[in-house]
């Protein structure tokens, strides 16, 4: 099942700047799912779509089978989460780890997996290195 599914979505701020354009893209359930890109490639634009903080000029955007109008938005924002740019919103513990460990709890993931779950996932974006830092004391 998709939990989240995208269809030709686009939005703009103002008439000559396209944030995104056309994307599509569907989350299963279960999955798990980052949007990264370079600074101004329309990541937290995404995600202040998917939240309803901003409207989209075309395509449409289901959660859970749900459609985000303006009548479901209390409904679609008890569904979904995002994380914070700005670090001093979102870290919980000292270490990447820690961070991520946290996520994986509210999920109930038991103890006993996480560290394999996490040093997993870490490898894919290359953070392994990166999983015993300090998070506030990382750049980009």
């Amino acid at each position: 099942m998709n939990v989240i599914e995208v269809n030709n979505l686009s939005f703009s701020y103002g008439d000559n700047i396209n944030a995104i354009d056309n994307v599509s893209f569907k989350i299963k359930e279960g999955s798990y799912t980052t949007i990264i890109g370079h600074n101004g490639s329309g990541k937290s634009t995404i995600a202040k779509l998917l939240i309803g903080l901003l409207e989209p000029l075309k395509g449409n955007i289901m959660v859970e089978g749900v459609p985000l109008t303006l009548e479901n938005l209390s409904i679609i924002r008890g569904k979904i989460g995002i994380v914070f740019q700005n670090p001093d919103n979102q870290f919980i513990g000292s270490t990447v780890r820690d961070d991520i460990a946290f996520g994986l709890e509210n999920y109930m993931v038991p103890q006993k997996d996480m560290d394999a779950i996490i040093e997993r996932f870490s490898d894919k974006v290359n953070m392994r290195a990166f999983l015993n830092s300090e998070p506030s004391r990382l750049s980009g």
